[in-house]
């Protein structure tokens, strides 16, 4: 059975509705390490650049102005230090950078070979800006072949390029199929309540909130593009 990535970020967490295994990278994503303990999840690994975790880390204050393009950005988040906090690794980052601590996260999985990641707390938090950048850090895992699921309180959306998602029977609720490219051509939905044959999806017009499941199997697809799907927890 193939390694999973788990990231507990610090927005809302609502659980993790299925079982964890020792062999799966649990990352603590900031203060998405409160919620560890409280749930009594042990991480593999705590990472971040601790400004939601604790003051006291607060050793790298940002510059009044930075131009996050004049410093040739690497592919990575460099890492202030690789210590321990209560027994467990951590890998601190530094305030400015150009990659978010989720992103970094992800980088870290994929690095690790991991090519499926789970993303928890980080939609519906206090900021819609950080839920907007959980959105473009699953298109960069989708961009890398790698499959992705952001979980909020009762749905979890996932991203799909060049390729289809297949669902089985008995499936509920509502799905929703949005554009992320500016495009996505040749998108069908099968056995969905509205179905489409061959359509053409914009970012810019939402005609795919809001579908159904029929209880019987159902196929979305894409030939060229990126679609995000969003659809309830329950049918997990």
């Amino acid at each position: 059975m193939e390694r999973k990535g788990i990231l507990i970020c610090a927005g809302y967490f609502y659980g993790i509705p299925f079982p964890l295994r020792k062999e799966d990278l649990i990352i603590a994503v900031d203060g998405g390490f409160r919620y560890c303990q409280e749930e009594g999840i042990t991480p593999s690994l705590i990472l971040g650049d601790l400004d939601s975790l604790t003051a006291s880390f607060s050793e790298n204050p940002a510059p009044l102005s930075y131009n996050i393009f004049s410093e040739n950005p690497k592919e990575r988040a460099e890492f202030l230090s690789e210590s321990f906090f209560q027994g467990i690794p951590l890998k601190q980052l530094p305030v400015v950078k150009n990659d978010t601590d989720l992103l970094a996260a992800i980088k870290l999985c994929l690095e690790e070979g991991i090519r499926e990641i789970h993303i928890f707390g980080a939609l519906e938090g206090r900021r819609f800006d950080h839920s907007l950048a959980a959105l473009q850090s699953l298109a960069f895992l989708t961009e890398q072949k790698a499959k992705g699921y952001l979980y909020g309180k009762e749905e979890l959306i996932t991203a799909l390029q060049n390729g289809s998602l297949h669902f089985p029977k008995g499936m509920q609720g509502t799905c929703s199929v949005f554009s992320y490219s500016e495009e996505a051509r040749g998108v069908e939905e099968k056995g969905l309540l509205y179905q489409i044959d061959k359509g053409c999806l914009k970012n810019s017009f939402p005609i795919g909130v809001s579908n159904a499941f029929t209880g019987e199997e159902a196929e979305i697809s894409v030939e060229k593009g990126m679609l995000f799907v969003s659809y309830g927890i329950e049918n997990l």
